[in-house]
C-alpha cells in the first residue's frame, strides 16, 4: 500500500487553515499540522517533504507568503498553490513571479479543492517525472513546449523547470578551442 501524499498548509487565516485541513484529511491526504509562518514553512518543507504545499499570501512574521512561496519552489519540488480572497491585479502579478503551481479563490466548495489538489499531483509527477518523453529538435536541440512552442535548451530550464545555468567549457571543448591553453595546464 503506498502512503497518501503529504500536503503542507501555510496560512495565518485559521478558519482557511480549517476548511482545506477538513476536507483534503476527509479525502485521504496526510495534512500535515499547519504553520502559520514562512520560517515554519521552509522547515517543515525541509523535514517532511510534502507533495504538495497550500500558502496564503497572508503569513505571520517579516515574510509574506509570496515571497516565500518562491523560496519553497526553489528548494522543494512540491508544487506550490496558492489560495486568497480575490486578489488584485498587483498581488497576482506578484504571485505569479513566484511561479505557483497554481490558484484557488477562497471561500471555495470542498470538490474544488479536491479537483485542483489531484490535477496538481497528477500534473507535477507528469512533468517532473525523470522518465517523462521531452521533444527536441534533432538538429538545433530546442525543446517543444506543451502549448508547442519551441525554446532553447537553457530557456526551456529555466522558464519550464526553474533551472538556472552558469556556464563552464568542458575538457574536451576546451581542448579543442583553447589548444594552446589546456597544454600549460595539463602537463
Amino acid at each position: 500500500m503506498t502512503a497518501s501524499p503529504a500536503v503542507l498548509i501555510a496560512t495565518a487565516n485559521r478558519q482557511w487553515d480549517t476548511d482545506l485541513r477538513d476536507c483534503l484529511g476527509d479525502a485521504g491526504y496526510e495534512v500535515l499540522l499547519p504553520v502559520r509562518s514562512a520560517a515554519d514553512a521552509f522547515e517543515k518543507a525541509e523535514r517532511h517533504r510534502p507533495s504538495i504545499v497550500y500558502i496564503s499570501k497572508e503569513l505571520d512574521g517579516d515574510i509574506d507568503g509570496i515571497s516565500a512561496a518562491g523560496f519553497l519552489s526553489r528548494i522543494s519540488s512540491a508544487p506550490v498553490v496558492f489560495f486568497a480572497d480575490n486578489p488584485c491585479p498587483g498581488v497576482e502579478a506578484r504571485m505569479a513571479s513566484a511561479s505557483p503551481f497554481g490558484y484557488i479563490s477562497m471561500p471555495c466548495h470542498p470538490v474544488e479543492i479536491r479537483t485542483v489538489t489531484r490535477l496538481t499531483l497528477h500534473l507535477s509527477r507528469r512533468f517532473s517525472s525523470d522518465d517523462a518523453m521531452v521533444p527536441i529538435c534533432a538538429s538545433c536541440k530546442s525543446i517543444r513546449t506543451l502549448d508547442d512552442t519551441w525554446l532553447s535548451l537553457e530557456r526551456y530550464f529555466e522558464e519550464q523547470r526553474r533551472v538556472q545555468f552558469t556556464h563552464a567549457i568542458c575538457p574536451d571543448c576546451a581542448g579543442r578551442l583553447y589548444p594552446e591553453f589546456v597544454h600549460h595546464f595539463s602537463g
